[in-house]
């Protein structure tokens, strides 16, 4: 082999190792946009919060950051922007009547230990409380249509009442 060809194949590899030591909820968002502790993404329907960076123990999430409206938490499991990934300080949570949609691993493994989910949203995607250990209870509001596959998969939920209005569970 020749010395071009295995400095090209070293630094191959370490882009790749450097790639794999990355965490599966942490993705660049080179288009995300900062207010306060959160980093968002736009689209034509609102804001989506992608990452929280503070340390409160409880957080009241806007309703409205920089003047554009909070539709959803966390963006779909393609981007694996999980907003409070691993955020062990975490508490409690008040998620505010503008969202529809808490998205793909939007709390996966946080201290988080109680929820209320606000009749605004409609979906709750894959795996959005999964390995929070510490969350005990929950509250579903009606108006929630739909469940996403291991949502709360490994917490310490024990019973939860599903609202009439949910049509798919897991799917």
């Amino acid at each position: 082999m020749t010395k071009t060809l295995k400095k090209t194949l070293a630094l191959l590899l370490s882009i790749v190792m450097l790639m794999s030591a990355v965490p599966m909820g942490y993705s660049f968002a080179a288009d995300a946009l900062i207010s306060g502790d959160y980093a968002y993404m736009l689209s034509e329907a609102g804001a989506t919060i992608t990452k929280y960076n503070g340390t409160d123990t409880v957080v009241e999430i806007p309703e409205t950051l920089d003047g554009n409206t909070v539709v959803r938490i966390g963006a779909d499991e393609a981007s694996r922007l999980m907003p409070f990934y691993q955020n062990a300080t975490l508490k409690s949570v008040t998620i505010p009547d503008s969202v529809e949609c808490i998205g793909y691993g939007a709390f996966y493994q946080c201290a988080l230990r109680k929820i209320t989910v606000p009749r605004s949203v409609k979906v709750i995607e894959e795996r959005a409380f999964s390995c929070c250990e510490e969350l005990t209870e929950v509250v579903l509001q009606e108006g929630l249509e739909s469940i996403g596959v291991l949502a709360f998969q490994y917490t310490g939920v024990k019973s939860v009442t599903i609202p009439k209005t949910v049509t798919a569970i897991g799917e």
